[in-house]
């Protein structure tokens, strides 16, 4: 065992902590820049943001990294960036 391999161990440990707020923040940019584009994303929205809670099929915590509300208090659709869950 050479001494990179514990070193890139923990940076891959770390990497979507890293990264993940950066590639959420640009994903969000990249919606609005294409709002207009049907092919890209299907449904106008007001307004970005994310959500957490129980999903009551798999009975874990979830995360769903982009919302898109149409208002602020109907949710229209679900973007998970990362696909990350806990218990």
């Amino acid at each position: 065992m050479g001494y990179s391999e514990p070193i890139i161990d923990e940076i891959n440990k770390k990497l979507s902590d890293f990264l993940g707020t950066f590639f959420e923040e640009l994903s969000q940019e990249y919606l609005w820049q294409h709002m207009m584009d049907k092919a890209i994303v299907p449904e106008y929205f007001r307004h970005l943001g994310y959500w957490w809670g129980t999903d009551k099929r798999i009975k874990q915590k979830v995360e769903m990294d982009i919302v898109g509300f149409l208002w602020m208090i109907q949710l229209d659709f679900l973007v998970s960036v990362s696909g990350r869950t806990s218990q």
